[in-house]
């Protein structure tokens, strides 16, 4: 792996911290038996979002005497699957200045989205908000975050996704840099550079069913690393995310 140096207010321990809790969301669904928190944190609530057509468990909200995090995870085929879908964006729904989003990542985010604001507004005030997800979850975390920071008390999270796709127009991500990448500490992007799912959906793309062209940005602020496994679902795993982040020096 190339070495990649740690820019200022990126926390690496924090990363690290929060990737395993996007892990945790993938053993939530695939193995409930093993669901447990880490020491020190209690589960408030768990979510079921509607995925690729599958209404299943997606994420939880867990919480210490300090702080609290809000994870999602993707889905396995997601490299595969997110190829059908179509690149198509309607108006951000939850913040009237943010432009365009992703309508299929909207429409997963907003099938969750009730339960994931009822647990936030249960938070007792003045612990920290984490929020993470990878893949699909990291496109899921980003729109989450720009809505609970403007519409709950919680208008500063702090946000670590993994390998998340692009999920809304210039003006999304001029919003969502402007509203929580202020100090330029708050929100991380942590993307392989030899991972497809972050290039995705293209910058531009022509749809030939609504005859315009869509746009779409990343938010700012990437930790880019540099691992090759041999494979584009290697490439873009969590487990080669959290083993490549612990090597940063």
């Amino acid at each position: 792996m190339m070495t990649t140096t740690i820019p200022p207010g990126f926390d690496k321990a924090l990363a690290l911290k929060l990737a395993n809790a996007s892990l945790l969301a993938y053993t939530q669904f695939t193995d409930p038996a093993q669901f447990t928190m880490e020491p020190g944190y209690t589960l408030v609530a768990e979510f079921e979002a509607d995925v690729l057509g599958n209404t299943e468990p997606f994420g939880y909200l867990a919480k210490s005497a300090t702080d609290a995090v809000l994870a999602f995870r993707g889905t396995d085929d997601f490299p595969d699957a997110i190829a059908d879908i179509r690149y198509n964006q309607a108006t951000y729904p939850y913040d009237a200045n943010a432009g365009m989003s992703h309508v299929g990542f909207t429409t997963v985010y907003d099938s969750t989205r009730t339960a994931v604001q009822a647990a936030v507004a249960a938070l007792p005030a003045g612990i920290t908000l984490y929020i993470t997800g990878h893949s699909l979850g990291g496109g899921v975390a980003t729109l989450a975050a720009l809505d609970i920071a403007a519409n709950t008390s919680f208008t500063s999270p702090i946000i670590y996704t993994i390998a998340s796709p692009r999920v809304g127009d210039p003006d999304f991500a001029t919003r969502f840099d402007s509203g929580l990448v202020t100090a330029q500490t708050r929100s991380w992007r942590v993307v392989n550079m030899y991972d497809l799912v972050p290039l995705l959906p293209p910058k531009d793309i022509f749809d030939l069913l609504d005859v315009k062209t869509y746009y779409y940005t990343h938010v700012t602020n990437d930790l880019l690393l540099a691992f090759f496994k041999g494979g584009a679902i290697d490439n873009h795993d969590l487990s080669n995310y959290i083993e490549a982040i612990g090597q940063l020096s």
